[in-house]
């Protein structure tokens, strides 16, 4: 068996390891199961069944604050981060993404500057960037994401918000508070996009960080590439209406 075999292997079984141990210890928001309309056939021969036009979805109006969870499998979060290859003398933009994130909005359409969001929760060892090779580096010797396999982001400040909200208006404004990565924590600002659409609450949120603030060393190899300390998180999510007493 090569070594490349062999680093595939352990990045796999590192990487279902720590997946485990991250839904065990942070609950992620489970998905309700769609309702189907299901036509049964007509029981006598001779009949033709007769299609019926599609019902257009309900939209059930929110009176006062409604809870909306995350919803994992229609999120994403990524890393974007420059690397430079020395021989060559290019660059390209190296990208790393995961859907494990989970987390509560809390949100009264007719006063969003009550608005309230709790710790967002991000599986690390599950950042997978399309290179095998790479991705078990980052997560053996950089981000460490077999001690630090979860990063917590924690909102404490946000706006400027409206007072009153129009459906479907896009929202924007800056939400900062510390995020923990690797047992470290500082203070990061994103820059937040969001709409509320119907009973789907998505947007995109993008903040600048350095890995040096968290104590990593931006990989690099000698003679060959570079890797930048400044990196971009991007956040994309869809967060949906929890049930009632959920």
């Amino acid at each position: 068996m090569t070594l490349t075999s062999i680093l595939t292997c352990y990045g796999c079984i590192l990487s279902l390891v720590c997946t485990l141990t991250f839904m065990n210890t942070v609950k992620l928001p489970s998905l309700a199961s769609a309702s189907t309309n299901v036509v049964a056939p007509t029981a006598a021969l001779g009949k033709r069944s007769v299609a019926r036009a599609p019902t257009a979805p309900t939209v059930t109006p929110m009176k006062g604050p409604v809870k909306f969870r995350i919803i994992a499998n229609e999120s994403k979060v990524s890393y974007l981060v420059r690397e430079r290859w020395l021989k060559e003398e290019w660059e390209e933009t190296v990208i790393g993404s995961t859907s494990l994130i989970s987390g509560d909005i809390t949100l009264d359409p007719a006063l969003p500057a009550t608005a309230r969001v709790s710790p967002i929760f991000v599986n690390v060892v599950s950042f997978g960037t399309g290179d095998p090779d790479r991705d078990i580096l980052v997560r053996s010797k950089y981000l460490e994401s077999i001690l630090f396999p979860v990063a917590v982001f924690t909102p404490t400040q946000w706006g400027p918000l409206p007072r009153q909200y129009r459906m479907s208006q896009t929202l924007v404004f800056t939400m900062s508070g510390p995020l923990t990565l690797r047992n470290i924590t500082r203070t990061v600002m994103f820059e937040v996009r969001a709409r509320l659409s119907g009973n789907k609450l998505a947007g995109t949120a993008t903040a600048p960080l350095r890995m040096t603030d968290f104590d990593i060393k931006p990989p690099s190899k000698v003679g060959i590439s570079v890797v930048a300390d400044e990196l971009i998180v991007r956040v994309e999510f869809v967060a949906r209406p929890l049930a009632s007493g959920a």
